[in-house]
């Protein structure tokens, strides 16, 4: 697999650097002469290459690195973007009529599979060691191709750093797009994802398909990461308006910070299920939760609980029969 970076300003840099640590070959260009780039790479280390920009885009991987408004530019240098992936690592206010930038930019380069990603993080951050003592520092995936995400998933692991994948752009991958003028949420977000520790492996029969990202609207994001973690979800990643969180089967569900209460009662948008309906109800009074007394059903037993800004959650049992899952 080779790698290029188009674009070779603080961010093409910071990203030149991430590869260095790890001694991957790339090659970086951009609109200047290769020779007008050495100082600056050759002060990166030697697994940083100076190339044309035409040679740069015979790449398998091409990182756009470039102000968003230049992505036109570097489209027209290719006469067919079939079977590159392009990851966008551009960031725009500019008012395209609701669509998302990454969108804009696939459209500019039709045939290529395009992911976001390092957009959220600023450059003096991309340069830093992605590793620290809470962890490995996130990087947040929004693609249309599964496939290309799953490559780009592998690259920034082997970079160091722990990819979280969003789905589809104009779904989950909005969380990283500026709209009406206005940063995302996930935008400049400098999050860890702390180390699962390991366990063995054991028989499950559940199919294989999970539901990927769910969100919920939270006035008090460390109000509800605590009441979240009391009620077993695994927390991944934390900021002062935004959390995620790991359930059984790897959905992840992201926290953001809401502007209003929620009107009282009123039901979340996803239930949570549990094996032992009956030990989670004791498990939940132990802890202060209040649950509502269960209530034997055909297919699920069932109580309810209030979260945080009173949304209210219905627990489920897996499955009330005892049948396979």
């Amino acid at each position: 697999m080779s790698y290029a970076i188009v674009g070779f300003g603080a961010v093409g840099q910071a990203l030149a650097r991430m590869f260095a640590r790890k001694g991957i070959e790339v090659v970086v260009a951009s609109r200047h002469e290769p020779g007008a780039l050495e100082p600056q790479a050759n002060a990166i280390g030697p697994t940083t290459v100076p190339k044309t920009l035409e040679d740069a885009l015979e790449a398998d991987i091409i990182i756009l690195a470039v102000p968003f408004w230049q992505h036109r530019e570097v489209a027209k240098a290719r006469t067919s973007w079939k079977g590159k992936i392009v990851i966008d690592v551009t960031n725009t206010l500019e008012d395209l009529g609701g669509v998302p930038s990454s969108s804009v930019i696939a459209r500019a380069m039709p045939g290529a599979q395009l992911v976001k990603a390092f957009n959220h993080l600023p450059a003096r951050v991309l340069a830093e060691d992605p590793a620290s003592n809470s962890g490995r520092r996130v990087v947040f995936l929004s693609s249309d191709d599964e496939s290309a995400t799953a490559t780009v998933a592998a690259l920034v692991e082997q970079l160091g750093y722990a990819p979280v994948s969003l789905g589809k752009i104009a779904e989950g991958g909005q969380l990283v797009q500026a709209r009406d003028k206005i940063w995302a949420p996930l935008v400049f977000q400098d999050l860890f994802k702390k180390e699962a520790v390991a366990v063995p492996d054991a028989v499950d029969q559940r199919p294989p398909v999970a539901i990927g990202h769910v969100s919920l609207n939270v006035t008090d994001i460390g109000a509800a990461s605590r009441w979240l973690a009391t009620v077993g979800l695994r927390q991944l990643v934390s900021s002062s308006d935004l959390a995620v969180f790991e359930l059984r089967g790897g959905t992840h569900l992201v926290v953001i910070q809401g502007e209003q209460p929620l009107e009282p009662r009123t039901g979340a948008p996803f239930d949570l299920m549990f094996d032992d309906v009956d030990a989670t109800h004791r498990i939940f009074v132990e802890r202060g939760l209040s649950p509502s007394p269960i209530r034997r059903g055909r297919v699920h037993d069932s109580f309810e609980i209030i979260g945080p800004d009173g949304w209210v959650f219905t627990i489920n049992s897996s499955h009330a029969s005892g049948e396979p899952i």
